[in-house]
């Protein structure tokens, strides 16, 4: 049995070991389908077969370079020109096989550049940007970019003195193809090799061609061989790989926006794995690639978590019986978990020399290779009519794969070929949503159905897998429009219906209100406690017994004006509308008032006094006249001393709710009393026994009158 190297040289002919850099890292087209898995057949055919004869050198066979544009048109670049020149060709292919030169770089002079190499990217202004390998000002190559219509301009010249820093002892140099980064910028990375280590520098180009690095790898970083492939993650980053040099058999790196340079693995051939390239980040947020494996070195996948943990996904056996493959060229991993994939030498199952030459395949993991479609070899002339190692392959916007061989073809120089396959029905969706519209707090039921598909997936307001057919219930936690959709994949492709569902906002609770009256029951008079309180409510107006705005809580005393049963009405309002409520309170007519009073005593001399004492029952104030005025407590004594002889009357009139009534009390007064002259026995002035007599009578008058005032006083 060959060696895996010597089988890949076999596979490749002459041409092949200088080919090999031109289409090495070809990335799968974006266009890939989310399906499970791909037809099991396809229908080959060739659209365009390169013109000449094979002669065993490199610039006669096309650049391995083949993308759909935006206007539906096939873009690739060519090695040879129409002229037969080597220096190469950009051309126009349409989905019908019309092939239309656009542009030759030229030999001499080369300061656009020759030999165009890699994938061309198409850039957001709708012109194509790649690379040449050779020409320019310092002939180490140049990035260009060319319009539809086959304007090329030169756009930069890599050179020892150019910001990606070409060593002066480089020996050898390859750039991978251009990117379009997610800024609009194109990213790309020149490999430089003095000796046997190699140094890499990923750089930056605008649009306009300014270019700068944004970082370098290599000797002396452990890093060591040449970037094999790369990619710019969402975040910015770079992930990447690097090939064999003198530390290492490759490794797994991660570049940061910022210059920051990491090592996410490395590779030995001593334990088994080397030459990684391929890289990809799959949707479960995993690294996936290809590399060397096991001690016969056959293609492998690999799998590297963001934790570091390093896996071989498959490896491809090397042996008569098995699925045979070498040399991949595009792996793409799709979002089932399953991996699409092209290799450029092998077969299913390999049958030996000059029978299968490549093969288009699908790989499960856990699973076993499954063989789309096989790129034969022709025994007797040893060229295939449509095609021998493919180099590269695509979805394009109609369904059917597009791809290029670097040989065979009907002049042997290689050719652009098409995989079609019968189209499997597409699956129909049915989604609805009952009721609709609801209300926030209610639910609605989702209900659906599929035909043709393998499995659903609910995206938008709802997530996760769903079976093919199925019924949920959905209660919304907001108002707005919900839409509902569920995308369902089989053989025929995805299909997406959904249920838009109108949720309308929970209408705002209506207020309430209760309030009470404590005492419940009262006399004409007095006063009740009225005590509220409210929910949602933003106003509330007082009616009834009293009036006015009202805080939505709170305490007030009322004191009514009437008797009979007077209801105090509360009517509050808020957002969800109004409420009213009542506390009744039963109000009893006031008993009249009741007063007497009393003089004492009730006979007096002018100079005595009098005291008046008096009561009264339900009254609220009281007010003298007559012999005396002003207002008086309802209840109390006072002393009274009339200046006059004659009669003194004392009234009191007393009010309260039951009206007002009024008593007096009398006090008659007496004039003081008077007594004459009379002479004595001596006369003239002088005191007899008469005037004698006379005083002592006076003196206890007015002992007992003193006492007397003082018992009233």
């Amino acid at each position: 049995m060959k060696s895996r190297k010597e089988d890949r040289s076999r596979a490749r002919g002459p041409a092949g070991a200088a080919l090999l850099g031109l289409i090495a890292a070809m990335a799968f087209s974006p266009l890939v389908p989310a399906a499970s898995a791909a037809p099991a057949v396809y229908t080959f055919s060739v659209l365009f077969s390169f013109p000449g004869a094979y002669s065993g050198t490199l610039y006669n066979a096309p650049a391995i370079s083949l993308i759909q544009g935006s206007d539906g048109n096939f873009y690739g670049i060519n090695q040879q020109a129409a002229d037969g020149s080597d220096c190469g060709s950009f051309f126009r292919l349409t989905a019908a096989g019309t092939y239309t030169q656009l542009h030759a770089f030229a030999c001499t002079p080369d300061t656009d550049g020759t030999i165009p190499s890699g994938r061309l990217v198409e850039g957001t202004d709708g012109k194509f940007y790649g690379i040449t390998d050779t020409g320019g000002s310092g002939h180490l190559g140049t990035i260009f970019s060319v319009t539809t219509g086959g304007v090329l301009t030169k756009l930069h010249d890599f050179t020892q003195a150019g910001p990606e820093g070409v060593s002066p002892a480089a020996t050898y140099r390859m750039q991978n193809p251009l990117q379009l980064g997610a800024d609009g910028n194109f990213y790309g990375v020149a490999n430089y090799s003095p000796g046997c280590n190699c140094q890499s520098a990923i750089y930056r180009m605008t649009p306009a061609g300014s270019v700068s690095v944004v970082g370098k790898l290599g000797i002396p970083a452990d890093l060591g061989g040449a970037v094999s492939s790369f990619f710019q993650d969402a975040d910015g980053s770079f992930y990447g790989t690097t090939g064999v040099s003198s530390v290492n058999d490759g490794t797994v790196f991660k570049l940061a926006s910022d210059g920051t340079l990491t090592t996410l693995h490395t590779f030995h051939a001593a334990d088994g794995s080397e030459h990684p390239d391929l890289l990809l980040r799959g949707s479960d947020g995993n690294l996936y690639g290809r590399i060397d494996a096991g001690a016969s070195s056959t293609d492998a996948i690999f799998e590297l978590t963001p934790a570091g943990s390093f896996s071989v996904v498959y490896q491809f056996p090397y042996d008569a019986a098995s699925f045979f493959l070498q040399n991949l060229r595009v792996l793409q991993r799709l979002a089932d978990g399953s991996f699409l994939g092209l290799a450029a030498n092998g077969g299913a199952p390999y049958q030996g020399d000059n029978q299968i030459e490549g093969e288009f395949f699908s790989l499960v993991p856990g699973g076993e290779p499954v063989a789309l479609y096989g790129f034969p070899l022709d025994v007797a002339d040893g060229q295939t009519r449509g095609g021998q190692a493919p180099g590269d392959i695509s979805l394009a916007s109609d369904g059917n794969y597009y791809g290029t061989t670097y040989l065979g073809g009907a002049h042997g120089v290689g050719s652009v070929f098409k995989l079609s396959t019968s189209a499997a029905p597409a699956p129909t969706v049915t989604i609805a949503a009952s009721p609709n519209p609801i209300t926030v707090g209610h639910s609605t039921t989702l209900t659906w159905s599929s035909a043709n598909a393998t499995s659903c997936t609910a995206s938008g307001a709802w997530a996760g897998n769903e079976p093919l057919s199925g019924s949920l219930s959905e209660s919304p936690a907001s108002a707005g429009t919900d839409v509902y959709t569920l995308s369902c994949t089989g053989t025929g492709g995805t299909t997406s219906a959904s249920a838009k569902l109108s949720v309308n906002p929970a209408p705002p609770p209506a207020p309430t209100v209760t309030i009470t009256a404590n005492p419940a029951s009262i006399t004409l008079g007095n006063s009740t406690a009225l005590n509220w309180s409210t929910t949602n409510a933003t106003a509330c107006t007082a009616s009834g017994g009293w009036t006015g705005a009202e805080p939505t809580a709170g305490t007030a005393n009322e004191s009514p004006d009437r008797a009979g049963t007077i209801l105090y009405t509360l009517s509050c309002s808020g957002a969800g509308g109004s409420a009213s409520a009542s506390a009744s309170v039963s109000v009893a007519a006031a008993p009249p008032p009741t007063v007497s009073i009393t003089a004492n005593p009730a006979a007096i001399t002018v100079g005595d006094s009098t005291t008046l004492s008096w009561t009264s029952t339900n009254a609220t104030s009281c007010t003298a006249s007559g012999s005396w005025s002003g207002a008086q407590a309802t209840s109390g004594t006072q002393h009274e001393a009339p200046a006059a002889a004659g009669t003194a009357s004392y009234t009191l009139s007393c009010s309260g709710p039951g009206g007002t009534i009024a008593a007096a009390a009398t006090v008659t007064v007496a004039a003081p009393r008077t007594s004459g002259g009379s002479s004595g026995d001596s006369g003239g002035g002088g005191f007899g026994a008469g005037s004698l007599f006379g005083l002592g009578l006076f003196a206890l008058a007015r002992h007992r009158r003193g006492r007397r005032d003082t018992a009233c006083g």
